[in-house]
């Protein structure tokens, strides 16, 4: 089993794709998908290394991560429906992103927590939304701020009352 680490990459066995602990050790099986994802900066880094092969190994890997990027690119440009609605039925009728289960006030508790950048808000917590539905719910929130706020502050007391899981000892 063998590992890369480069600046921004991830321990990962190149055979099986599973993410790796710092002592090499696999980790938890209960990885997200997300972990799973092969991020810009080790396609930057296998296009280097493959770059400094001999011609015979180059060309397929190259093309490879071409077609990965093409792809990418490709779905960033899938048009999501950025439309807010409610639904009786999903999410206590709060008003989320039509077609999805996310709330407005879930994005905007993100976008908080990320100190505004959206970009991390849609990479690290909502990477199912588009940059498009994510603009949208903030715009929404911009709008309806009362609304939002009073759906935030009724989280925030319901987290208050729950009570803690007990300690394993």
């Amino acid at each position: 089993m063998s590992a890369s680490k480069g600046q921004g990459t991830k321990l990962r066995d190149p055979e099986a794709g599973v993410l790796l602990s710092e002592d090499g050790q696999p980790r938890d099986a209960r990885q997200t998908w997300r972990d799973m994802m092969v991020t810009d900066t080790e396609l930057d880094a296998w296009e280097e290394q493959a770059l400094g092969q001999d011609d015979s190994g180059k060309d397929p890997v190259v093309r490879l991560i071409g077609e990965v990027r093409r792809l990418r690119e490709a779905l960033r440009g899938v048009d999501q429906s950025t439309a807010i609605v409610r639904d009786p039925e999903r999410c206590a009728g709060d008003p989320i992103l039509e077609g999805t289960r996310t709330t407005v006030h879930d994005v905007v508790s993100y976008a908080r927590a990320f100190n505004g950048d959206l970009e991390r808000v849609r990479d690290e917590a909502l990477s199912h939304l588009s940059m498009k539905q994510v603009r949208a719910a903030m715009a929404y929130y911009e709008e309806h701020t009362e609304e939002i706020e009073e759906i935030l502050r009724q989280r925030r007391e319901e987290y208050a009352r729950t009570p803690e899981a007990p300690v394993r000892t």
